[in-house]
Formats: structure tokens, sequence, C-alpha cells
């Protein structure tokens, strides 16, 4: 298997583990102050709001979401004698402004974001990575729709080395 399929499963591992989440679902897709007192969102609903691409339109389908989450491989790092390849994983998390508050003085993108990072700072995935949160960053899209980049390492999981 080459080391970027690797990388693809892992993409799609960290994209179910974050559609999995009901907080992060009703955060996206429950446009109220009070999105996590809302009705439960079901995993096949919040499809579209996860996806796979670092580069999308808000403004035609199917990213025309009030707030969405993106994850992309931004760098990848071959590593002598390894199958698992290193890099970093960037996860946006995006949402229009007018939506960012939300009941007891959170902010939308902030909240999803530290649900984002308690999910899968060291987790390690089916593809021997693992992961590890390096950093958040101020995402802007446009003057409407902004909020948080987040960037994991991705790591050889399976012990033989601690990088980064």
């Amino acid at each position: 298997m080459s080391r970027l399929s690797l990388v693809q499963k892992t993409i799609y591992q960290v994209k179910v583990l974050i559609q999995n989440s009901m907080s992060i679902r009703k955060l996206l897709l429950h446009d109220v102050e009070n999105a996590i007192g809302g009705s439960d969102i079901t995993y096949s609903q919040a499809e579209d709001y996860i996806v796979v691409s670092p580069i999308f339109d808000m403004t035609l389908e199917p990213f025309n979401k009030n707030s969405i989450i993106s994850i992309a491989l931004v760098r990848g790092v071959k590593e002598e004698d390894k199958k698992v390849m290193s890099g970093m994983l960037k996860i946006n998390v995006l949402t229009q402004s007018k939506l960012w508050k939300l009941t007891d003085n959170q902010i939308r993108p902030v909240e999803i974001s530290n649900l984002i990072i308690d999910l899968l700072d060291g987790t390690k995935l089916a593809t021997s990575h693992k992961l590890v949160f390096d950093s958040i960053e101020l995402a802007v899209l446009n003057e409407n729709i902004n909020g948080y980049s987040l960037n994991f390492y991705l790591n050889d999981g399976s012990g033989l080395i601690e990088q980064f």
C-alpha cells in the first residue's frame, strides 16, 4: 500500500470520528444560540458539513452551509524505512460571523474546535498514524465567513519513532 493511500484513509477516518460526535453535528447544523440543546442530528444529515477538500466556495452547492469543517493534508514527509508518512493535517472550522455567539458566553467555532481537539489529540488510527495537536490559528474566508484552522501532526503511531 502506498504512503499516500494511508494518508487518504487517515483523512477519512478523521472525518468519521468528527462526524460521529453528536455535539459537533448539532453545532454545525443548528443555527441558533442554544445549538447543543437542539434536536439530535443524524450522522447522514451532517455528511455535507464535513468535507475532505482544502479549497471550496461556500456560496456554491454543496458547500453553501452556515458552518462547515474541512479536512486536508497540508504537508507530508517521507520517512526512511517507514511505511507511514508523517506530516501535518489541517482541519478548518468555518462559520458565518453572525452565528459565532452561543449561550453561556460560548463561541461556535471555538466550541467546535475544542471538541475536535479533545476528540483527536493523541488518537491512534487504524492506519498507524497518531494525531498530535499542534496549533490553532484564525482562518478568514471572507468578511462573513471565518473561524479557526487546527493543525495536527500525523506521527507514526507504531511506537517506533517520536517526532515533532
